[in-house]
């Protein structure tokens, strides 16, 4: 399949008519929040793309994930997949080199529909809207299948490496390379089955690898989740009926699931869609409609109340060792307060006013929000697991219909700044603005958040 999805213009003349058409001169706005920076490159929507480049701006942070394409080199014999990888890599490079200017996923997109016919839709029509999740769990089982895996193309141990499995054969110790979205993304998770009919059948335990967490929207009993901690709750609590010996039939489980490892990027999606009975004249039909209701979401979440009793014992060392951290660098921060005030006291004859006060304490919160930024960036496996994730990114979803509507995708830039793509026109929004998107009525719905491990540092 050929795809020629956008035409072959110049970055000028595709500025030119975007400002025509929009009245926005350029494709990055930094200038209301005082940033001295421009913005980063947008993607351009060919028709119903945006699905793929919200998701693809997503995958864009992840900078394990970039590192990984970075030094991928694909097999030259086996399926045409293995080239889709290289061709992201690509499109990358050109979003680093294009200053902020737009970027057409021409290359890519052609891959990935002549592999994928079934996200390209009706050929007489172009291509349709897809479900973002639908195209991110694609990139990922495509990216484990077929080769992106480790940083090193070393076959045997030497020390050790993140991304590399060990394993032995013929009595020697090798490292096997792990799919790059199974070390980023995978979990464990223990389930206990609780019997409901029968209070002396005994507990049964089960694991599974999630790559993802979903959260309940709107349960069974039309109950509104007021925010991700509850939907998530709900979503690892749940009666299952399974088949039992005892009863010869299938018997009402209560499965109480919960975290029995971490992983260092952990994405939540958010299940907006309920699926609705609809008859028209041409028969009956199901369609997957928008869930109408705000669903708050924090800025840091704490996955420690879901944890395994074992895995609680392994996080309690990194909690305390946070919790010293933090203590430590307030009190530091305090003294520095401190000794400013007392240099300024000096200079303005003893006199510092609660204006000027608040100029110091405003100098020494910058400071910090670096600082933290620095800690948060760490590289996986840099310090000690404490349970806790920052969101780093996310994508939204406006519109009533998973088929229809708009998809955004948002990510962390530094400090309290943001940075929104809406295909190709970026800005700069604060933490406020993103904490705010609450999905009400047809207005952004947070649909798959980014979080990234939040790791107490090695004690020295």
């Amino acid at each position: 399949m050929k795809l020629d999805i956008i035409p072959d213009i110049s970055y000028e003349d595709h500025g030119r008519i975007f400002q025509q058409i929009t009245g926005v001169a350029t494709y990055f706005s930094s200038a209301n929040l005082n940033l001295q920076e421009k913005m980063p490159s947008g993607l351009v929507n060919f028709g119903n793309s945006c699905y793929m480049n919200a998701t693809l701006h997503l995958f864009r942070k992840i900078s394990d994930f970039r590192k990984a394409l970075e030094s991928y080199k694909p097999n030259p014999y086996g399926h045409k997949i293995r080239f889709l990888p290289e061709e992201l890599k690509e499109l990358f490079k050109q979003m680093d080199e294009a200053e902020g200017r737009p970027v057409r996923t021409n290359k890519f997109a052609n891959l990935f529909f002549e592999l994928r016919p079934e996200f390209y839709g009706d050929d007489t029509e172009g291509p349709s809207q897809q479900d973002a999740e639908e195209f991110f769990q694609k990139l990922i089982d495509d990216f484990s299948a077929f080769g992106l895996c480790s940083l090193s193309n070393t076959n045997t141990i030497q020390g050790t490496h993140p991304l590399m499995m060990p394993h032995f054969m013929n009595g020697q110790l090798h490292l096997q390379p792990q799919a790059i979205p199974n070390h980023l993304f995978q979990m464990s998770i223990l389930h206990e089955w609780h019997c409901l009919e029968d209070d002396t059948y005994p507990v049964e335990t089960s694991k599974d690898l999630w790559m993802k967490v979903n959260t309940i929207v709107l349960d069974t009993r039309g109950e509104v989740s007021e925010n991700i901690q509850e939907g998530l709750e709900k979503c690892l609590s749940n009666e299952i009926q399974k088949y039992t010996h005892r009863f010869n039939r299938d018997t009402r489980f209560l499965r109480k699931s919960s975290f029995d490892s971490l992983p260092s990027y952990l994405v939540i999606q958010q299940m907006l869609w309920e699926r609705k009975r609809v008859l028209t004249e041409e028969g009956e039909h199901f369609v997957r409609e928008k869930i109408m209701k705000t669903v708050k979401f924090p800025r840091v979440l704490d996955l420690y109340p879901f944890c395994s009793s074992s895995l609680k014992t392994r996080l309690d060392y990194g909690r305390v060792l946070q919790q010293k951290r933090f203590g430590e660098f307030e009190e530091k921060k305090q003294k520095e307060f401190n000794n400013l005030k007392e240099e300024a006291t000096l200079k303005n004859g003893g006199i510092v006013d609660e204006k000027l006060e608040a100029e110091l304490w405003s100098k020494l919160e910058a400071q910090a929000k670096r600082h933290h930024d620095e800690e948060l960036y760490r590289a996986p496996g840099t310090g000690t697991e404490t349970g806790m994730y920052e969101l780093i990114g996310l994508i939204t979803h406006q519109g009533y219909s998973m088929n229809s509507g708009h998809y955004v995708a948002w990510t962390h830039l530094k400090e309290d700044y943001w940075v929104k793509y809406d295909d190709d026109n970026v800005t700069a929004i604060r933490i406020e603005d993103i904490l705010n998107l609450r999905g009400v009525e047809d207005s952004h719905a947070p649909y798959i958040c980014l979080l990234y491990t939040s790791p107490s540092p090695r004690d020295s």
